[in-house]
This record gives C-alpha cells, structure tokens and sequence, in this order.
C-alpha cells in the first residue's frame, strides 16, 4: 500500500471458514472440532507450512472481531485511496 501512495494501511491476506447466518451452535461447534482435528494431521501440517501458510483457530465469536477490524481496516484503506463503486 505504501508504493501504491497511501501510508498507514496494511493488508494481510486471511481466510476462515465460515456458514449460513444463525446456523446451529452444534454444527459451528463440529465444524469447529473438525477443523481443528484436520489441521492437527501431520501430513496437513507439512503441507500448510509448505505453503508458507500460518494457522489460527478462532472461536466464532473472535473470528466475528477479526472479520470487523478487517472491514475497517479495508475500509479506511478505501476512504484513503478515494475509490467508489461510481
């Protein structure tokens, strides 16, 4: 972002996993183990680091503060670079 002119603004690329609005605590929370059981694979481990990828496990309710700090993040980069969807 600093070659692109605009201080003070930084991105990282990140994922989640993510389901349907109101969806069930009990499927979030096998979605969750689940997740966590794969990640624990050693053959996934190798693979993920491989791929110079860093994991973290957040519970739902982190992963909704992160994805919020996220959109304000992207969102003064926005209000920084003067983009509209004009």
């Amino acid at each position: 972002m600093a070659r692109a002119g605009v201080a003070n603004v930084r991105f990282t690329p990140w994922g989640g996993i993510f389901g349907p609005p109101k969806m069930s605590k009990e499927i979030v929370d096998r979605v969750v183990a689940s997740w966590a059981i794969v990640l624990a694979r050693p053959e996934v481990k190798g693979r993920v680091r491989q791929a110079g990828v860093r994991t973290a496990q957040f519970d739902p309710q982190e992963l909704s503060a992160f994805v919020a700090q996220q959109l304000e993040a992207y969102g003064r980069g926005v209000r920084a670079m003067n983009l509209s969807l004009d």
